[in-house]
């Protein structure tokens, strides 16, 4: 299943599309994106630019695991780096 997911960086709050829910699983996805707001890491770099934006990051859920995390469109390496990095790090087998 394919997932794409917005990281609002400027608020560091997680919008899912429609079809993100862990293959009807709605509460597991509520916690997934509990879990990447509460540990999503704003770089000092961005901070200190004053950079913020919206990265689009798609990545497909294989076996209750993320898997092909990558950005669909950044915004900056730095950004794109820090959401790509919280994603790739969701503990969802814990979470469910």
């Amino acid at each position: 299943m394919k997932a794409t997911l917005i990281l609002l960086a400027t608020f560091l709050t997680i919008n899912a599309n429609a079809s993100f829910s862990f293959g009807g699983e709605p509460e597991l996805a509520n916690k997934v994106h509990s879990w990447v707001n509460k540990n999503v890491k704003y770089p000092k770099s961005a901070i200190d630019s004053k950079t913020e934006g919206t990265v689009y990051i798609s990545f497909d859920v294989v076996e209750g695991e993320l898997k092909n995390v990558e950005v669909v469109q950044g915004v900056s390496e730095d950004l794109d780096s820090a959401a790509v990095t919280t994603f790739n790090n969701v503990p969802v087998s814990q979470l469910g």
